[in-house]
């Protein structure tokens, strides 16, 4: 099993949830969104199930062919500065 680098488990799964939503926004099944991408049903499968890591190249692939922009997927963003900041504050606690 491949790993999302660099992303909590939690993040893993909030992005897994957000690319799902987006195709099923799109109107497209996972054998639509993989054509679209030059891949399988397997591909998309295996991203939206956690099975495979997903490079931000093809985070944007994906938002253009879901038709979201990537702001879509800013609330990731936003969990690991919240984390970041989480930390820092609890390292100034401790001081």
């Amino acid at each position: 099993m491949y790993h999302y680098r660099g992303l909590t488990g939690s993040q893993r799964v909030l992005l897994r949830d957000l690319l799902k939503r987006a195709r099923l926004s799109a109107g497209l099944n996972q054998g639509q969104a993989g054509d679209l991408l030059g891949q399988d049903q397997s591909f998309i499968s295996r991203i939206e199930s956690g099975d495979r890591y997903v490079e931000f190249s093809e985070i944007e692939q994906l938002a253009e062919i879901y038709r979201q922009p990537l702001s879509f997927f800013e609330t990731l963003g936003k969990l690991r500065q919240r984390k970041k900041e989480k930390v820092l504050k609890a390292k100034e606690t401790v001081r």
